[in-house]
């Protein structure tokens, strides 16, 4: 993971990764699923088995909540800082976020 992020980031290359922990290790952007909406939904089918349902019988799901996150860091770093005031910002991480629904 260092490697590509490293090297990204000495050529000035925007990079997209699946998962946060890529920014938080240097990467630019990531685009993938809400694991925290998945780990609710996952406890709420838990809930369901503990309370009698049959595993066979609950529907199959997709993923319906998508997050976009970017390094403000990495970005500065790049000069390739968001514009769009939409997204929400977390200094204390530097990331920004924006939710994305699909519908």
């Amino acid at each position: 993971m260092r490697e590509i992020i490293g090297f990204a980031i000495q050529k000035r290359l925007p990079s997209m990764f699946v998962a946060k922990e890529w920014l938080e290790a240097g990467g630019l952007m990531s685009y993938g699923e809400s694991l925290p909406e998945m780990y609710r939904r996952a406890a709420y089918f838990v809930d369901k088995i503990f309370k009698g349902a049959r595993p066979a019988e609950l529907p199959v799901e997709q993923v319906t909540k998508f997050e976009l996150v970017i390094s403000l860091k990495t970005a500065k770093a790049n000069r390739k800082e968001p514009r769009n005031t939409e997204f929400a910002l977390y200094r204390d991480r530097n990331l920004v976020e924006r939710f994305l629904p699909t519908h």
